[in-house]
């Protein structure tokens, strides 16, 4: 995804992996619970974003190997998917400027 280097920021998603969550839950339940919640996390993201005014993509296909390198995640880490975050080209085609890290960061 060539245009992706474009974009402000790339936040990879990724979830630690256990016996328990990954492999028998699912058989039990049926359903694949760690996955809904890292959908449920990246889209408040998103949904943040939006709310700050800046756009975001996810991007689902990714090649997990290449990803966990490039962050530096252990094994242990399954990379799920990346979101993009950047200001969206305005109207006029126009960037917009970037805010400071100070403007758009809140630590908690």
């Amino acid at each position: 995804m060539k245009w992706a280097v474009n974009a402000g920021a790339i936040i990879a998603l990724g979830m630690a992996k256990s016996a328990f969550t990954h492999k028998i839950a699912p058989k039990i339940s049926g359903i694949d619970y760690p996955l809904i919640d890292l959908g449920i996390a990246g889209e408040h993201l998103v949904l943040q974003a939006e709310e700050l005014g800046l756009g975001t993509c996810w991007i689902g296909w990714i090649k997990p190997k290449r990803v966990r390198k490039i962050v530096g995640w252990s094994r242990k880490i399954e990379p799920v998917g990346l979101i993009t975050v950047g200001w969206p080209v305005s109207k006029d085609r126009k960037i917009r400027p970037r805010l400071s890290l100070d403007e758009i960061t809140q630590w908690i």
